[in-house]
């Protein structure tokens, strides 16, 4: 197990290096103890549990919840190796996880993920991937053809993560980089799987699954020929047809100055367009008297927020201005909760600053400005430029809150 997880983190001299100091340690620990003696060895699982203790102490203070998550998977993993499970094992992972926080439930979730191995187990937070079409009462499943076996794959859902193994006889590649079966692994936003026989099933795919029973009314874009011309004279856009719905990410690329600001504009219903019709689950978004426009968020290239305002008193009178029925204290919290999903807690008293002066980076500044539309929860969000002045880590976007349509 040891071995495995080195394998793939680092290259061959550092695996034996670290194979050996992990022997050593092992012979270390086992020399101290004496078989026969049951008050010694009692004291020694007693200093044992206090070590532990000490160790998940320094983890609290060090890990997000997530990777707390990712080393209690492992010592599961670790636990569960030989097939023949001691009490004294799982009184280890459970002591492990009461200290991390980690609720029974998921607990029970992750176990239950590596201990099953050729049992499919039919509950919502379960995903297979299989060459034939399988039929489940509640959970999902997604056909890639000619794979031998399957791919057990489980939601972790507090925290977001996707966790997979193979069963099966084919050579998996997850990123390019080959796996061994019957291991747990982690399923990041922009990885895919295939096999040298399969195409490759992307993490947009699977989440889509998962994400489709948390979306109760679906909504559906179409857009049908549109164009549109400046006075009537300079053409903005040709004629432009597609349909989208509901958990979707378009991306809108192009050259500066071919129009996608411009076809923002006309599908977020600012601009009516010359010709054709943008329909909203069947309703002309720009002639109908529905509420189609008030299921749409925009955010404009341009800097929205309050130079002398904090980041969080830019939220804050946002919020009061949209929910002004709601009282302080569930407006406060609302902002809170925003601030924390977006990665901006940490600066929430700071004054936002002009351009020229600024007091927050300008990637913040950037989040502050989705955040100002986000906090509405609209059903479809366009974003113009939503990468710029972000870092490449920034700018994987949340797709989990929000329908975007990007530039």
């Amino acid at each position: 197990m040891i071995e495995i997880f080195l394998r793939s983190e680092l290259n061959e001299s550092l695996v034996r290096e670290y194979l050996e100091l992990f022997d050593s340690y092992i012979q270390q620990f086992h020399s101290n103890l004496t078989k026969n003696n049951a008050e010694l060895k009692h004291k020694r699982t007693s200093v044992n549990s206090v070590k532990v203790l000490r160790i998940c102490s320094q983890i609290n203070q060090e890990l997000t919840q997530r990777q707390k998550i990712i080393v209690l998977l492992r010592i599961l993993e670790f636990i569960h190796l030989n097939n023949e499970l001691e009490q004294q094992e799982m009184e280890f992972a459970t002591t492990v996880s009461d200290s991390f926080n980690i609720s029974s439930e998921t607990f029970e979730q992750l176990r239950r993920h590596i201990s099953s191995h050729d049992e499919l187990v039919d509950e919502e937070l379960y995903l297979y991937i299989s060459n034939e079409n399988r039929s489940f009462s509640r959970a999902k499943s997604l056909t890639l053809e000619s794979l031998d076996g399957w791919i057990q794959m489980i939601q972790i859902k507090k925290t977001n993560i996707l966790i997979f193994k193979y069963v099966g006889k084919d050579q998996l590649v997850l990123n390019g980089q080959l796996i061994p079966a019957d291991r747990c692994y982690l399923f990041h936003p922009g990885s895919s799987l295939r096999s040298t026989k399969t195409t490759s099933t992307y993490y947009s795919d699977v989440i889509n699954l998962f994400q489709e029973s948390n979306i109760k009314d679906k909504l559906f874009i179409d857009v049908k020929d549109i164009t549109y011309q400046f006075n009537k004279s300079k053409i903005g856009l040709h004629p432009i047809r597609f349909s989208e719905e509901s958990g979707k990410l378009v991306g809108i690329m192009g050259s500066s100055g071919s129009g996608k600001s411009t076809l923002l504009s006309v599908l977020n219903g600012s601009k009516k367009p010359t010709s054709g019709a943008i329909e909203i689950n069947g309703e002309n978004l720009h002639t109908s008297k529905s509420k189609s426009k008030e299921l749409i968020g925009f955010v404009s290239q341009d800097d929205l927020l309050i130079e002398e305002l904090t980041v969080f008193e830019n939220i804050y009178f946002s919020t009061k201005l949209c929910f002004g029925t709601w009282s302080d204290q569930s407006i406060k919290r609302k902002v809170v909760e925003l601030l924390n999903m977006i990665g901006l807690q940490d600066v929430m008293h700071l004054r936002v600053g002009s351009p020229l002066d600024q007091k927050i980076s300008g990637g913040q500044r950037k989040r502050l400005n989705i955040a100002l539309e986000l906090i509405r929860e609209p059903r479809i969000l366009f974003v113009d430029e939503p990468t710029s002045g972000l870092s490449s880590r920034d700018s994987r976007i949340d797709t989990r809150t929000a329908h975007f349509i990007c530039r």
